[in-house]
């Protein structure tokens, strides 16, 4: 398999080679390799950065140069825009609209959430679920929490303190598309309790929401059976 994409690599780089009008160049190799590939840099230069072609009578596209780089790089497993960190993966972020939440973020307002807020109405265990599962299984109650946790979030960089009321719009959105939708999930009942206990802000009483999603709370937990113990419909122990 590895010989198979070796010659793929090998071909892809001979044409462009060719294209450039570099066929007198080499490419830089590590020191367990042996040179089977066609030439890209002068010889006796070498190293991991870009090739930088010279001589054959005039300057060579960039773009090619940064397509044989490219190449060189996949061949190589490396990546391109990350320098890795052995043992560490990709940085991992959440998506909700054109809001995005970092892993870092993501890791202070769980536990911000669970250290403050939790303990004024507990109807989450922690010990159970994390915040991986829960966004999988869940998206209202994900955001909910960390909508919540944000409320008094303090960031060193400006484009950072205003999360809050970057997240609020989609948060919005995503509400309402939820809960136009019949009831999937006991989850969706508890990020409506959440959101009841730490109502979203409003500039007039009667533009609050909060007696309304409660109601909406209700129906939905009498719809997939909470108000019957011992004959839900989709209730689970879980969370």
């Amino acid at each position: 398999m590895l010989s198979r994409q070796n010659a793929e690599y090998a071909a892809k780089i001979t044409e462009l080679s060719r294209t450039a009008g570099l066929s007198s160049f080499t490419l830089p190799l590590s020191e367990n390799e042996s040179s089977g590939y066609p030439s890209l840099l002068p010889s006796g230069q070498s190293g991991g950065g870009t090739p930088t072609p010279m001589g054959m009578g005039g300057s060579v596209p960039h773009e090619h140069t940064e397509q044989a780089h490219l190449l060189l790089q996949l061949k190589q497993g490396q990546m391109a825009s990350h320098q890795m960190i052995p043992g560490q993966g990709l940085p991992r972020f959440r998506r909700l609209g054109n809001f995005t939440l970092s892993e870092e973020v993501e890791k202070v307002c769980w536990s911000s959430f669970f250290s403050i807020y939790h303990k004024f109405l507990p109807i989450l265990d922690n010990d159970r679920i994390d915040s991986d599962v829960l966004y999988d299984k869940n998206k209202l109650l994900y955001w909910t929490i960390m909508l919540i946790a944000l409320r008094h979030w303090t960031a060193e960089l400006d484009s950072d303190r205003n999360m809050f009321l970057q997240l609020l719009p989609y948060y919005s959105d995503l509400l309402k598309d939820t809960i136009t939708k019949p009831p999937k999930h006991h989850l969706t009942i508890k990020a409506l309790c959440l959101l009841c206990y730490w109502p979203l802000p409003v500039n007039a009483t009667t533009e609050d929401m909060t007696f309304t999603y409660c109601g909406i709370m209700m129906k939905h937990a009498m719809q997939i059976g909470l108000h019957r113990p011992s004959h839900p419909d989709q209730d689970t122990a879980e969370a």
